[in-house]
Protein backbone atom coordinates (compact mmCIF):
# COMPACT_ATOMS: atom_id res chain seq x y z
CA UNK A 1 0.00 0.00 0.00
CA UNK A 2 1.11 3.20 -0.93
CA UNK A 3 2.62 5.64 2.08
CA UNK A 4 1.51 9.18 1.47
CA UNK A 5 3.46 12.61 2.64
CA UNK A 6 0.34 13.80 4.31
CA UNK A 7 0.33 10.13 6.25
CA UNK A 8 3.53 10.03 7.50
CA UNK A 9 3.20 13.41 8.97
CA UNK A 10 0.03 12.27 10.47
CA UNK A 11 2.24 9.12 12.21
CA UNK A 12 4.77 11.44 13.66
CA UNK A 13 1.73 14.10 15.04
CA UNK A 14 0.09 11.46 16.78
CA UNK A 15 3.08 9.33 17.84
CA UNK A 16 4.17 12.22 19.44
CA UNK A 17 0.71 12.62 21.27
CA UNK A 18 0.60 9.09 22.37
CA UNK A 19 4.23 9.42 23.95
CA UNK A 20 3.08 12.81 25.94
CA UNK A 21 -0.42 11.05 27.02
CA UNK A 22 1.53 8.09 28.31
CA UNK A 23 4.07 9.99 30.10
CA UNK A 24 0.93 12.11 31.91
CA UNK A 25 0.02 8.50 32.58
CA UNK A 26 2.64 7.59 34.52
CA UNK A 27 3.26 4.81 32.09
CA UNK A 28 6.98 4.06 30.25
CA UNK A 29 6.97 5.24 26.97
CA UNK A 30 8.25 2.35 24.92
CA UNK A 31 8.48 2.22 20.97
CA UNK A 32 6.47 -1.19 20.76
CA UNK A 33 4.04 0.55 22.93
CA UNK A 34 3.70 4.23 20.98
CA UNK A 35 3.90 2.00 17.85
CA UNK A 36 1.04 -0.30 18.95
CA UNK A 37 -0.97 2.38 19.87
CA UNK A 38 -0.15 4.75 16.87
CA UNK A 39 -0.92 1.97 14.37
CA UNK A 40 -4.60 1.74 15.52
CA UNK A 41 -5.47 5.39 14.63
CA UNK A 42 -6.93 5.70 11.11
CA UNK A 43 -4.51 8.24 9.53
CA UNK A 44 -6.17 8.53 6.55
CA UNK A 45 -8.97 10.85 7.98
CA UNK A 46 -8.12 14.32 8.83
CA UNK A 47 -7.26 14.82 12.38
CA UNK A 48 -10.30 17.13 13.14
CA UNK A 49 -13.42 15.32 11.76
CA UNK A 50 -16.54 17.27 12.91
CA UNK A 51 -18.06 18.63 16.15
CA UNK A 52 -21.75 18.55 16.46
CA UNK A 53 -23.50 21.80 18.21
CA UNK A 54 -27.08 22.12 18.70
CA UNK A 55 -29.10 24.97 19.86
CA UNK A 56 -29.46 25.80 23.38
CA UNK A 57 -26.43 24.24 24.06
CA UNK A 58 -23.72 25.95 26.52
CA UNK A 59 -20.68 26.90 24.67
CA UNK A 60 -17.62 24.07 25.27
CA UNK A 61 -14.49 26.53 25.15
CA UNK A 62 -12.24 23.65 25.77
CA UNK A 63 -13.45 21.26 22.89
CA UNK A 64 -13.99 24.59 20.79
CA UNK A 65 -10.40 25.39 21.14
CA UNK A 66 -9.32 21.90 20.80
CA UNK A 67 -11.10 21.79 17.43
CA UNK A 68 -9.50 24.88 15.92
CA UNK A 69 -6.42 23.45 17.16
CA UNK A 70 -6.61 20.46 15.24
CA UNK A 71 -8.18 21.77 12.06
CA UNK A 72 -4.85 24.71 12.56
CA UNK A 73 -2.89 21.21 12.79
CA UNK A 74 -4.57 19.87 9.37
CA UNK A 75 -3.70 23.33 7.93
CA UNK A 76 -0.55 23.06 8.71
CA UNK A 77 0.44 19.69 7.77
CA UNK A 78 -1.50 21.02 4.14
CA UNK A 79 0.81 24.01 3.85
CA UNK A 80 3.82 22.08 4.60
CA UNK A 81 2.60 19.62 1.91
CA UNK A 82 2.41 22.34 -0.17
CA UNK A 83 5.51 24.18 0.44
CA UNK A 84 7.68 21.34 -0.61
CA UNK A 85 5.44 20.18 -3.33
CA UNK A 86 6.34 24.08 -4.85
CA UNK A 87 9.88 24.20 -3.91
CA UNK A 88 10.52 20.53 -5.83
CA UNK A 89 8.32 22.44 -8.58
CA UNK A 90 10.12 25.59 -8.14
CA UNK A 91 13.75 23.85 -8.25
CA UNK A 92 12.64 21.62 -11.42
CA UNK A 93 11.68 24.53 -13.42
CA UNK A 94 15.03 26.45 -12.09
CA UNK A 95 16.73 23.32 -13.01
CA UNK A 96 14.96 23.31 -16.32
CA UNK A 97 15.38 27.04 -16.95
CA UNK A 98 18.92 27.01 -16.14
CA UNK A 99 19.58 24.07 -18.28
CA UNK A 100 17.87 25.79 -21.30
CA UNK A 101 19.39 29.10 -20.59
CA UNK A 102 22.84 27.58 -20.32
CA UNK A 103 21.88 26.08 -23.99
CA UNK A 104 20.81 29.31 -24.87
CA UNK A 105 23.47 30.84 -23.84
CA UNK A 106 26.36 28.74 -25.59
CA UNK A 107 23.90 28.80 -28.57
CA UNK A 108 24.10 32.57 -28.13
CA UNK A 109 28.06 32.19 -27.77
CA UNK A 110 28.42 30.32 -30.94
CA UNK A 111 26.35 32.99 -32.82
CA UNK A 112 28.26 35.48 -31.68
CA UNK A 113 32.01 34.43 -32.67
CA UNK A 114 30.12 32.75 -35.63
CA UNK A 115 28.55 36.59 -36.56
CA UNK A 116 32.58 37.93 -35.63
CA UNK A 117 33.81 35.83 -38.17
CA UNK A 118 31.74 36.72 -40.88
CA UNK A 119 31.98 40.42 -39.76
CA UNK A 120 35.87 40.29 -39.76
CA UNK A 121 36.44 37.96 -42.57
CA UNK A 122 33.22 38.14 -45.37
CA UNK A 123 35.51 39.26 -47.78
CA UNK A 124 37.72 36.35 -47.55
CA UNK A 125 34.57 33.66 -48.80
CA UNK A 126 33.07 30.98 -47.64
CA UNK A 127 32.60 29.52 -44.74
CA UNK A 128 33.11 25.23 -45.04
CA UNK A 129 33.63 24.93 -41.23
CA UNK A 130 33.13 26.87 -37.83
CA UNK A 131 33.36 24.98 -34.60
CA UNK A 132 33.36 27.01 -30.80
CA UNK A 133 32.51 23.63 -28.73
CA UNK A 134 33.04 19.86 -28.95
CA UNK A 135 36.34 19.73 -30.35
CA UNK A 136 38.48 15.92 -30.58
CA UNK A 137 41.66 16.61 -29.23
CA UNK A 138 44.33 14.60 -28.86
CA UNK A 139 48.28 14.88 -28.07
CA UNK A 140 50.87 13.14 -29.77
CA UNK A 141 54.84 13.86 -30.26
CA UNK A 142 54.66 16.72 -28.16
CA UNK A 143 51.89 18.54 -29.62
CA UNK A 144 48.03 19.07 -29.60
CA UNK A 145 45.95 17.82 -32.29
CA UNK A 146 42.49 19.20 -33.01
CA UNK A 147 40.70 16.92 -35.53
CA UNK A 148 38.39 18.48 -37.88
CA UNK A 149 37.08 16.11 -40.13
CA UNK A 150 36.69 15.61 -43.96
CA UNK A 151 36.63 18.90 -45.92
CA UNK A 152 35.64 19.22 -49.43
CA UNK A 153 37.15 22.08 -51.64
CA UNK A 154 37.36 23.10 -55.50
CA UNK A 155 40.33 22.70 -57.55
CA UNK A 156 42.10 26.06 -57.75
CA UNK A 157 40.80 28.06 -54.71
CA UNK A 158 42.28 29.13 -51.37
CA UNK A 159 41.74 27.97 -48.11
CA UNK A 160 42.69 30.63 -45.18
CA UNK A 161 42.18 29.06 -41.29
CA UNK A 162 41.16 31.28 -38.35
CA UNK A 163 42.12 30.59 -35.45
CA UNK A 164 40.94 31.77 -32.07
CA UNK A 165 42.24 30.44 -28.77
CA UNK A 166 43.69 30.88 -25.23
CA UNK A 167 47.63 30.07 -24.07
CA UNK A 168 48.11 29.23 -27.55
CA UNK A 169 51.26 31.06 -29.12
CA UNK A 170 49.38 31.52 -32.72
CA UNK A 171 53.21 31.48 -34.43
CA UNK A 172 52.74 27.27 -32.95
CA UNK A 173 49.33 26.82 -34.79
CA UNK A 174 49.11 25.02 -37.81
CA UNK A 175 46.05 24.22 -40.33
CA UNK A 176 47.09 20.22 -41.37
CA UNK A 177 45.26 19.02 -44.75
CA UNK A 178 45.96 15.31 -45.65
CA UNK A 179 45.37 14.29 -49.35
CA UNK A 180 44.10 10.86 -50.67
CA UNK A 181 47.90 9.85 -51.19
CA UNK A 182 48.33 11.20 -47.41
CA UNK A 183 50.83 13.64 -48.21
CA UNK A 184 49.99 16.61 -45.66
CA UNK A 185 50.39 20.03 -46.08
CA UNK A 186 50.17 22.84 -43.17
CA UNK A 187 48.65 26.92 -43.63
CA UNK A 188 49.42 28.78 -40.82
CA UNK A 189 46.39 31.03 -39.54
CA UNK A 190 45.75 33.56 -41.72
CA UNK A 191 46.67 37.29 -41.24
CA UNK A 192 47.87 39.76 -43.73
CA UNK A 193 51.79 38.57 -43.36
CA UNK A 194 51.21 34.92 -43.85
CA UNK A 195 50.33 32.80 -46.73
CA UNK A 196 47.11 30.62 -47.24
CA UNK A 197 46.94 27.07 -49.03
CA UNK A 198 46.34 26.71 -52.43
CA UNK A 199 44.35 24.10 -53.37
CA UNK A 200 46.14 21.90 -56.91
CA UNK A 201 44.77 23.10 -60.14
CA UNK A 202 43.11 25.50 -61.93
CA UNK A 203 39.49 27.35 -61.84
CA UNK A 204 37.90 28.26 -65.13
CA UNK A 205 37.98 31.76 -65.43
CA UNK A 206 36.21 34.51 -68.27
CA UNK A 207 36.76 38.52 -67.81
CA UNK A 208 34.74 41.56 -69.21
CA UNK A 209 35.20 45.36 -68.59
CA UNK A 210 32.25 47.87 -68.33
CA UNK A 211 32.63 51.57 -67.17
CA UNK A 212 30.01 54.04 -65.37
CA UNK A 213 29.33 57.22 -67.21
CA UNK A 214 30.85 59.91 -65.59
CA UNK A 215 27.90 62.52 -64.76
CA UNK A 216 25.90 58.82 -63.31
CA UNK A 217 25.30 59.33 -59.14
CA UNK A 218 25.80 55.80 -57.64
CA UNK A 219 24.45 55.67 -54.09
CA UNK A 220 23.44 52.12 -53.76
CA UNK A 221 24.45 48.94 -55.15
CA UNK A 222 24.09 48.50 -59.05
CA UNK A 223 23.24 46.05 -61.91
CA UNK A 224 26.68 44.71 -63.56
CA UNK A 225 26.09 44.64 -67.30
CA UNK A 226 28.97 43.77 -69.70
CA UNK A 227 28.83 42.40 -73.27
CA UNK A 228 29.04 38.73 -73.49
CA UNK A 229 28.47 38.30 -69.51
CA UNK A 230 25.43 35.98 -68.70
CA UNK A 231 25.41 35.83 -64.61
CA UNK A 232 24.47 32.50 -63.10
CA UNK A 233 24.67 31.90 -59.35
CA UNK A 234 26.34 28.26 -60.28
CA UNK A 235 29.88 30.41 -60.29
CA UNK A 236 31.72 33.30 -58.45
CA UNK A 237 32.37 36.59 -59.71
CA UNK A 238 34.54 39.13 -58.48
CA UNK A 239 34.64 42.46 -59.30
CA UNK A 240 37.56 45.11 -59.53
CA UNK A 241 36.84 48.73 -59.42
CA UNK A 242 39.34 51.94 -59.73
CA UNK A 243 41.59 50.69 -62.54
CA UNK A 244 45.02 52.55 -61.89
CA UNK A 245 43.94 53.89 -58.66
CA UNK A 246 44.67 52.90 -55.13
CA UNK A 247 42.28 52.82 -51.57
CA UNK A 248 43.32 55.18 -49.20
CA UNK A 249 41.67 54.75 -45.57
CA UNK A 250 42.04 56.69 -42.22
CA UNK A 251 40.32 57.56 -39.41
CA UNK A 252 38.16 60.45 -40.90
CA UNK A 253 37.14 58.27 -44.08
CA UNK A 254 38.04 56.24 -47.19
CA UNK A 255 39.20 57.83 -50.58
CA UNK A 256 40.97 56.94 -54.07
CA UNK A 257 44.01 57.94 -54.83
CA UNK A 258 44.70 57.91 -58.55
CA UNK A 259 48.40 57.30 -60.62
CA UNK A 260 49.83 60.53 -61.81
CA UNK A 261 51.82 61.05 -65.02
CA UNK A 262 54.88 59.98 -63.09
CA UNK A 263 53.05 56.81 -62.68
CA UNK A 264 53.13 57.50 -58.82
CA UNK A 265 50.63 57.17 -55.99
CA UNK A 266 50.58 60.05 -53.41
CA UNK A 267 49.30 59.75 -50.15
CA UNK A 268 48.54 63.27 -48.21
CA UNK A 269 48.34 61.93 -44.59
CA UNK A 270 48.43 59.07 -42.29
CA UNK A 271 46.54 56.17 -43.14
CA UNK A 272 46.18 52.62 -44.45
CA UNK A 273 46.80 52.38 -48.61
CA UNK A 274 45.00 48.92 -50.06
CA UNK A 275 45.48 47.84 -53.81
CA UNK A 276 45.06 44.34 -55.53
CA UNK A 277 47.26 43.68 -58.70
CA UNK A 278 45.25 41.48 -61.31
CA UNK A 279 46.46 38.28 -63.31
CA UNK A 280 50.59 40.26 -62.84
CA UNK A 281 53.74 38.17 -61.57
CA UNK A 282 55.64 40.21 -60.41
CA UNK A 283 55.60 44.29 -58.36
CA UNK A 284 57.96 46.35 -57.71
CA UNK A 285 58.43 49.45 -55.50
CA UNK A 286 60.08 52.48 -55.12
CA UNK A 287 59.10 54.58 -51.79
CA UNK A 288 60.03 57.97 -51.32
CA UNK A 289 59.94 56.57 -47.55
CA UNK A 290 60.00 53.48 -45.97
CA UNK A 291 56.06 52.60 -44.75
CA UNK A 292 55.22 52.01 -41.12
CA UNK A 293 53.91 48.52 -42.33
CA UNK A 294 53.21 46.35 -45.30
CA UNK A 295 52.17 42.78 -46.11
CA UNK A 296 55.51 41.78 -47.88
CA UNK A 297 59.09 42.29 -47.61
CA UNK A 298 61.44 44.45 -48.91
CA UNK A 299 60.66 46.19 -51.60
CA UNK A 300 59.36 43.86 -54.58
CA UNK A 301 57.16 40.61 -54.85
CA UNK A 302 57.47 37.92 -56.90
CA UNK A 303 55.54 35.09 -58.18
CA UNK A 304 52.18 36.95 -57.53
CA UNK A 305 48.61 35.27 -57.15
CA UNK A 306 46.04 36.06 -59.54
CA UNK A 307 44.20 38.48 -57.28
CA UNK A 308 47.03 39.83 -55.15
CA UNK A 309 46.15 41.96 -52.35
CA UNK A 310 48.72 44.90 -51.43
CA UNK A 311 48.44 46.63 -48.10
CA UNK A 312 50.36 49.38 -46.97
CA UNK A 313 50.63 51.37 -43.78
CA UNK A 314 51.91 54.49 -43.55
CA UNK A 315 52.35 57.21 -40.73
CA UNK A 316 52.75 60.26 -42.72
CA UNK A 317 53.26 61.51 -45.89
CA UNK A 318 53.99 58.65 -48.61
CA UNK A 319 54.86 58.41 -52.25
CA UNK A 320 55.70 55.54 -54.15
CA UNK A 321 55.88 53.93 -58.08
CA UNK A 322 54.74 50.35 -59.01
CA UNK A 323 56.26 48.77 -61.68
CA UNK A 324 54.36 45.48 -62.39
CA UNK A 325 52.93 43.17 -65.70
CA UNK A 326 49.62 43.13 -63.83
CA UNK A 327 46.78 45.39 -63.77
CA UNK A 328 46.17 47.73 -60.68
CA UNK A 329 42.51 48.37 -58.87
CA UNK A 330 41.81 50.06 -56.09
CA UNK A 331 38.78 47.56 -54.67
CA UNK A 332 37.47 43.47 -55.09
CA UNK A 333 33.80 42.73 -54.01
CA UNK A 334 32.02 39.65 -54.56
CA UNK A 335 29.37 40.28 -57.25
CA UNK A 336 25.70 38.90 -55.82
CA UNK A 337 23.69 37.04 -58.46
CA UNK A 338 19.43 37.57 -58.11
CA UNK A 339 17.63 36.35 -61.14
CA UNK A 340 20.07 35.85 -63.20
CA UNK A 341 21.21 39.00 -62.80
CA UNK A 342 24.81 40.77 -61.62
CA UNK A 343 25.12 43.56 -58.92
CA UNK A 344 28.07 45.02 -57.76
CA UNK A 345 27.32 45.27 -53.83
CA UNK A 346 27.27 48.63 -52.50
CA UNK A 347 27.85 52.32 -53.25
CA UNK A 348 30.56 53.70 -55.46
CA UNK A 349 32.34 56.32 -56.84
CA UNK A 350 34.99 54.28 -58.90
CA UNK A 351 33.97 54.36 -62.75
CA UNK A 352 35.82 51.59 -64.65
CA UNK A 353 35.39 47.83 -63.42
CA UNK A 354 36.62 44.13 -64.11
CA UNK A 355 34.39 41.33 -63.76
CA UNK A 356 35.95 38.16 -63.07
CA UNK A 357 33.76 34.99 -63.63
CA UNK A 358 34.99 32.01 -61.45
CA UNK A 359 33.40 28.60 -62.79
CA UNK A 360 33.19 25.61 -60.38
CA UNK A 361 36.22 23.14 -60.81
CA UNK A 362 36.69 19.57 -59.89
CA UNK A 363 36.39 18.92 -55.97
CA UNK A 364 39.19 17.64 -53.66
CA UNK A 365 38.96 16.02 -50.18
CA UNK A 366 41.09 16.90 -47.51
CA UNK A 367 41.21 15.33 -43.95
CA UNK A 368 41.52 18.67 -41.55
CA UNK A 369 43.48 18.89 -38.45
CA UNK A 370 45.38 21.68 -36.33
CA UNK A 371 48.73 21.08 -35.03
CA UNK A 372 49.36 23.13 -31.90
CA UNK A 373 52.63 23.56 -30.12
CA UNK A 374 51.77 24.76 -26.92
CA UNK A 375 54.91 25.87 -24.51
CA UNK A 376 52.39 27.14 -21.94
CA UNK A 377 51.95 25.82 -18.38
CA UNK A 378 47.85 26.43 -19.12
CA UNK A 379 46.45 23.79 -21.11
CA UNK A 380 44.96 25.09 -24.28
CA UNK A 381 41.57 26.90 -24.66
CA UNK A 382 40.26 26.97 -27.93
CA UNK A 383 37.38 29.47 -28.20
CA UNK A 384 36.99 28.67 -32.33
CA UNK A 385 38.24 27.38 -35.85
CA UNK A 386 37.11 28.57 -38.76
CA UNK A 387 37.96 27.12 -42.59
CA UNK A 388 37.40 29.60 -45.48
CA UNK A 389 37.57 29.27 -49.31
CA UNK A 390 38.19 31.32 -51.20
CA UNK A 391 37.47 30.41 -54.88
CA UNK A 392 39.68 33.20 -56.44
CA UNK A 393 40.13 35.48 -53.25
CA UNK A 394 43.38 35.19 -51.34
CA UNK A 395 43.20 38.20 -49.40
CA UNK A 396 41.04 40.57 -47.73
CA UNK A 397 38.45 43.20 -49.67
CA UNK A 398 37.62 46.32 -47.60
Amino acid sequence: MATYKDILLKAAYYKEQVTKEMIMKGMFPDDRSIQDRVDRIDKFIALFSHSSVKANMDFDTESFKKALYLIYQDLSFLYQLLYEETKKEYEYVRSYADAHLKELENLAERYRLRSKLEIDSTSLGETILFQNSGFSIFNRDNAVYVDLGVIEVQEGSTLAVLFDANNVDTEQSLLGLQDSDGDIYYAAPYNYMQDTFKVPGEPVTASYSFDIDENQIVNTSFEVSAEGLAPTEKNQYLIFGGKDQVLFRNDVGRGVITKDENNSFYAREPGTIELFIYKGTYANFNFTRQPEGKNFKGNSIEDLSDYHSIVIRSDGELAFNLMTDGEVFAVMKKGIVKSSKLYYPEQSDLRSFLVEEVKPGNTKQYNAFMKIINNNEEPVDINSIAIKELFALEVAQR
